[in-house]
């Protein structure tokens, strides 16, 4: 469990960067408006068609979307986005309701919008749907000719270790959330000597158009990008043996602890018994990925140190789903 104020003293250190991405979404943002006036279709002729074939009908856009993923914190993921939404030239009527994708584990800190020519902020009233959030802001779209920058901040509990570990966002999962992105950038804080690398949400590798590597801060970015979901894994450098590549192993687990997560996030219900099914789920994950560990071991692809390291630490979370299953059936 996340002790209160620990929290509250890595809150204050996170994205200690957060003012120089803040000004790179603004000019990302601005760049695209002067664009969209010079050709109020270009947005949609530069865009891959595969994504936004029915783009005459989508209400808004995402110019630009930054994502900063704090992953060196122990027992937590801290994350702030940060998207410039703006309105579509091809419909009439402004959208009452925008929505953004996020993990249903999250726990929202803040959510505000902030002016472009830095005249300040103001806290955004939403309604939360299992992992959507919900929000009215068309008076805000109707007034300025600039569009404003949405921030939202929130935590999600992670008890891995901090060399082991990922987080799965999705961009677009249904009509509901359905907003081409313009410029995407993920930005990922890590832990000295531990290795970052992006999967989409069937599991195969992510290759951007640019990759900046700044002491511990990793920064993809891509235009237009045609991703519906994306993992953003960690795994330390592995000692290897004479005969046996040790990092496959633990990729191979990686690449598939993402995809059991994309997939339940994309398609798991969000009402009724949601709340057994999703640690059902969980469960399940971590006896595959605990059978997996046991035929690395066998196979010798895993030492006797890392598997029992491995193999503790993951029965030990299955056990506590278990019983939080059993208190919520009684």
């Amino acid at each position: 469990m996340v002790k209160k104020d620990a929290q509250l003293m890595q809150k204050e250190n996170i994205f200690k960067n957060s003012n120089y991405y803040r000004l790179l979404v603004i000019v990302l943002a601005v760049t695209f408006l002067l664009l969209s006036i010079n050709s109020a279709s270009g947005f949609y002729e530069n865009t891959n068609t595969s994504v936004l074939q029915n783009s005459s009908l989508v209400p808004a856009t995402r110019s630009s979307h930054l994502i900063e993923v704090d992953l060196s914190h122990e027992n937590a993921i801290f994350v702030q986005e940060s998207i410039v939404f703006s309105v579509s030239l091809n419909v009439s009527e402004i959208p009452d309701n925008l929505a953004i994708n996020v993990p249903g584990s999250a726990e929202i800190d803040s959510f505000q919008r902030v002016e472009m020519m830095g005249t300040g902020s103001e806290p955004i009233n939403y309604t939360r749907d299992g992992d959507i959030l919900y929000f009215d802001d068309s008076k805000r779209l109707q007034e300025s000719s600039l569009p404003a920058i949405y921030e939202i901040r929130y935590v999600i509990k992670d008890n891995a270790a901090i060399s082991y570990r990922s987080f799965s966002k999705v961009l677009h999962s249904s009509e509901q959330v359905f907003y081409p992105i313009g410029r995407l950038t993920v930005a990922v804080s890590h832990p000295e000597g531990v290795h970052v690398h992006l999967t989409n949400e069937i599991g195969n590798a992510i290759k951007a158009d640019t990759v900046e590597t700044n002491v511990n801060i990793v920064t993809f970015a891509w235009n237009n990008p045609d991703i519906a979901a994306l993992t953003v894994n960690t795994h330390s450098p592995v000692e290897q043996s004479s005969d046996v590549n040790v990092p496959v192993a633990f990729l191979f687990l990686l690449a598939f602890g993402a995809v059991v997560v994309v997939v339940y996030m994309l398609y798991s219900k969000r009402k009724g018994n949601a709340g057994i099914r999703e640690l059902e789920d969980q469960y399940e994950s971590l006896l595959t990925v605990i059978l997996q560990i046991e035929d690395d071991h066998k196979s010798k692809i895993l030492s006797d140190k890392e598997f029992l390291s491995l193999h503790k630490k993951y029965k030990s979370q299955a056990m506590d789903i278990k019983k939080k299953i059993d208190s919520l059936q009684k």
